[in-house]
């Protein structure tokens, strides 16, 4: 379990605790959805190109670049939802310290106290990390934040970078005010521009 999943549990019972009802997630509407598919391929592709006899770091730094550019066009298309911003400063953040170093800087002092194993990152079979020294660029934007949580949560424990946060942050705004009941909140607000749907509502 990661400390999104755990973001978005505990968004859906504050905004269930709100009024909000998960029924009305369905009527947001994300335009270029499929571009933010081809970004999951391409981190995907990028995270285990070298067992694919790319050259693993450069392909891992390639495949962000572009499916950062990719995430950029949905998420300007879908700035006008709540929580995107924030989604989409998390977003560069991690790529920009990814790009400055070739991979995401893991602090060992935080990966200890967490309880997260950087043996991978250490010997570099890991494309994705490497562990940080003082040479590392943008070091405070790296994995630098510890978080250990008790059981059962105990597989969420890991060391997250400032844009995980920001870009959870994001998530969990984004379904609290996708939950609201029509006609209350900033949600209100976007569907009277048009920019929601609402139940019932017919489309032009």
């Amino acid at each position: 379990m990661t400390v999104i999943v755990v973001v978005l549990l505990g968004a859906m019972a504050v905004g269930k605790l709100r009024g909000g009802s998960l029924r009305n997630l369905s009527f947001v509407r994300l335009p270029y959805s499929g571009l933010v598919i081809a970004a999951g391929i391409l981190a995907v592709l990028g995270q285990f190109g070298g067992r694919l006899g790319l050259p693993a770091h450069l392909a891992y730094v390639v495949c962000t670049v572009v499916s950062a550019a990719l995430a950029a066009l949905f998420l300007a298309a879908n700035r006008h939802v709540v929580g995107v911003p924030l989604i989409a400063a998390g977003f560069f953040l991690n790529a920009a310290v990814i790009v400055a170093n070739g991979a995401m800087p893991v602090s060992q002092r935080a990966a200890d106290f967490a309880g997260v194993d950087t043996s991978a990152a250490a010997d570099g079979s890991d494309a994705k990390h490497e562990l940080a020294t003082p040479h590392t660029r943008l070091l405070p934007l790296a994995d630098v934040i510890p978080l250990r949580m008790p059981t059962p949560l105990d597989r969420a424990s890991n060391v997250y970078s400032f844009g995980d946060i920001v870009l959870a942050a994001g998530v969990a705004l984004m379904v609290m005010a996708g939950m609201e009941r029509p006609g209350s909140g900033r949600l209100a607000r976007q569907v009277a521009r048009g920019r929601l749907d609402t139940p019932g509502r017919q489309q032009a």
